[in-house]
């Protein structure tokens, strides 16, 4: 037998196949990092109010020698606890300049997230080979 007719390790059929399950791999994978940085980003969304102060629960301020808290009246009771809110917090260029950063990170990891799906679904196209017209 000659170095031409030398059979292949592997068959094209295994390795065609090994390339298509790679590709659905690496497309699975690329969605999947996709949706996670839409979820990201619907985070960064809801965090932008929590940036210019916050809400905290708080004890109730009695006043010294005042009447007790009357529950019917619609004045919460001494256990129950109120909610402060507590303004002063970033400024607005602070928080806009943080989110601007946080969304152009975002938009390159989606970016990377996004061409990894398609190079995936590229290698599926590209492993399964032409298909016949009609």
């Amino acid at each position: 037998m000659s170095s031409d007719e030398r059979k292949p390790i592997v068959s094209t059929a295994t390795a065609a196949w090994a390339a298509a399950g790679l590709g659905v791999a690496a497309f699975v994978v690329g969605l999947v990092l996709l949706f996670k940085v839409f979820g990201w980003g619907y985070e960064v969304f809801q965090g932008v109010d929590a940036a210019f102060g916050h809400v905290e629960a708080a004890a109730p301020v009695k006043s010294p020698g005042g009447p007790p808290p009357d529950p019917h009246a619609g004045n919460p009771s001494p256990s129950e606890p109120t909610v402060q809110a507590q303004p002063g917090g970033s400024g607005l260029l602070v928080v806009a300049a943080a989110f601007l950063a946080k969304l152009v990170g975002l938009l390159i990891l989606g970016w990377i997230a996004a061409m990894m799906a398609a190079k995936g679904a590229g290698m599926v196209a590209a492993a399964l080979g032409p298909r016949p017209p009609g």
